[in-house]
C-alpha cells in the first residue's frame, strides 16, 4: 500500500489560544489517520502550504527548533513502511499509525523543546516576572544536561532524575530554598504537560518525590528605626534623599513593592488616595495618603509634565515594553539596595536593609500592634490569607524575646 504523510494543524483552538500540530497519514480518500505529536503553536505561526521544514513560520522565536522536530516526525513516519515490512506487518494507514503512537512517542518529545514552548507563552502574554523565574531554572537545567551530554525526554524525567538533578544543585553550593524553587518550577512546567495530555497523570514523578523548603528569618526594623531613617538629613546628598523617601514611602503605603512604587504616576493620585494595580498580583489597591507621604510627594512634583511621581523610570515608559520596565527597575533596585546598606550604618542598625525589608517591616509592625491577620493579608495584598500567615510567622522573635526576658531576667 501507498500512503501519504503530511504536516497540519488542528481546527480546534485551545483554551491558550494555541492549536495542535498534527501528523497525518492517508491511503488517497479512502484511509485517514492523525496523529497528535505535542507540538502547539498560534494558528497565525503555522503556514499550511509550506514547503518541507518550513511549516512553523518565523514570527514564532522557536520556528527553526520546532520545524527540526516536525522534520524527524515526518522522516520517521516516511520511513515506517520498511519497519512494517521487516516486522512482516502488512502496511496500512491503522498499522502505521500504531507504529508511530506504540515507538516511545512520547519519548520524541523533548523537555526542554516543551519547556521554551512554554518560555515563548510566558514572553507572549507579558508574564515578565514567571519568565525570568523559569529562564534561570531551564538555564541551569541545561547546564546539568550538557555536563552529562545528555537529552531529556519526558520518559527520562522520572524519580531517579530528580534525585541526581538534586544532587546535583547541592554540589552547586546552592541554598535549600533556591534548589525547591529550581524544582518547583520544573514541576509546574511538568504539570502543564499533563494538562495537555502529552503525559499520563500517574508517570508524574512529583507524586512521590520529596521538596522541602528551609524556614527562613525575614529581617525587618522596628518602628524607631523607620523614625531614625526619616529624620535623617540627607540633603546634601540628593541620591541618598531619594532612597530615603522611597524606602519610608514603601513602608507608609503598605508595604507597598518597589516594582510598584517605581511605576507610581501622579494620576494615580485621586481624592487624597492612591489608587493602582499591584504587578506581581494584579490585586488592585486604594491606600490614604498620609501627611508624611504627602510631604515625600511634594518634594518629586517639579513639573506638571512629569508623569511618574519617583524619577525611577524614564518618562517614555509608556512606549517600552514589559520586559525592558522590568530591567529598568532591577538595576534600579540594585543600587538603591546598595545605598540603604550606607543608610543602615547611619541610624546603627545590624539589619541588612533592602527595598523589601519596607514590607517585612510594615506586616511586623501591624502584628504588633494586634491588628488581626486578615486586615494586614489585605494590606498586604496576598491572595489568601496562608500565604500572611507564613509570611509573619518569621517574625516573632521580638515576642519570644519579651516572654524570655519577662521569665527569667
Amino acid at each position: 500500500m501507498r500512503y501519504t504523510v503530511h504536516i497540519e494543524r488542528s481546527s480546534k483552538v485551545n483554551v491558550d489560544g494555541r492549536v495542535n500540530v498534527m501528523l497525518r497519514i492517508s491511503n488517497g480518500r479512502k484511509e485517514k489517520k492523525r496523529i497528535n505529536i505535542g507540538i502547539k503553536v498560534k494558528p497565525s505561526e503555522f503556514n499550511g502550504k509550506a514547503k518541507f521544514n518550513h511549516w512553523i513560520r518565523s514570527n514564532n522565536s522557536m520556528h527553526g527548533r520546532l520545524n527540526n522536530e516536525l522534520k524527524k516526525w515526518l522522516l520517521k513516519a516516511e520511513a515506517a513502511a520498511s519497519e512494517l515490512e521487516s516486522k512482516k506487518v502488512e502496511i496500512t494507514v491503522e498499522n502505521v499509525a500504531n507504529y508511530l503512537k506504540g515507538n516511545n512517542m512520547e519519548q520524541s518529545i523533548n523537555f526542554i523543546d516543551f519547556y521554551y514552548q512554554e518560555l515563548e507563552l510566558m514572553k507572549q502574554g507579558n508574564r515578565v516576572n514567571s519568565y525570568h523565574r523559569h529562564v534561570t531554572s531551564i538555564r541551569k537545567l541545561e547546564g546539568y544536561l550538557s555536563e552529562k551530554n545528555m537529552k531529556l525526554y519526558f520518559e527520562d524525567l522520572d524519580l531517579k532524575f530528580l534525585h541526581q538533578y538534586r544532587n546535583y544543585l547541592i554540589s552547586k553550593k546552592l541554598a535549600q530554598n533556591t534548589i525547591y524553587k529550581e524544582l518547583e518550577n520544573i514541576r509546574t512546567i511538568f504539570s502543564k504537560s499533563i494538562k495537555m495530555d502529552l503525559v499520563k497523570y500517574e508517570q508524574n514523578p512529583f507524586l512521590r518525590f520529596t521538596m522541602k523548603k528551609q524556614k527562613v528569618f525575614k529581617e525587618k526594623l522596628t518602628i524607631e528605626e523607620i523614625t531614625r531613617i526619616e529624620k535623617l538629613d540627607l540633603n546634601a546628598d540628593k541620591q541618598l534623599d531619594l532612597v530615603r523617601d522611597l524606602f519610608v514611602a514603601q513602608f507608609y503605603l503598605l508595604g507597598i513593592r518597589f516594582g510598584d512604587i517605581t511605576r507610581l504616576k501622579w494620576s494615580d493620585i485621586r481624592d487624597g488616595r492612591i489608587m493602582y494595580t499591584m504587578n506581581k498580583t494584579s490585586v488592585t489597591k486604594s491606600i490614604k495618603i498620609l501627611d508624611r507621604v504627602k510631604l515625600i510627594f511634594e518634594k518629586y512634583q517639579e513639573s506638571p509634565t512629569q508623569r511618574h511621581i519617583f524619577p525611577i523610570l524614564p518618562e517614555n515608559s509608556d512606549k517600552l515594553d514589559e520586559f525592558e520596565i522590568y530591567r529598568i527597575i532591577s538595576n534600579q533596585n540594585a543600587i538603591i539596595n546598595r545605598d540603604l546598606k550606607k543608610i543602615a550604618k547611619m541610624i546603627g542598625t545590624s539589619t541588612k536593609i533592602s527595598t523589601h525589608i519596607a514590607r517585612h517591616s510594615f506586616a511586623d509592625y501591624l502584628r504588633s500592634k494586634n491588628v488581626n491577620i486578615y486586615s494586614i493579608s489585605d494590606f498586604l495584598g496576598h491572595s489568601n490569607v496562608k500565604i500572611t500567615q507564613n509570611y509573619l510567622s518569621s517574625m516573632k522573635d521580638s515576642e519570644s524575646d519579651a516572654i524570655l526576658s519577662e521569665v527569667f531576667e
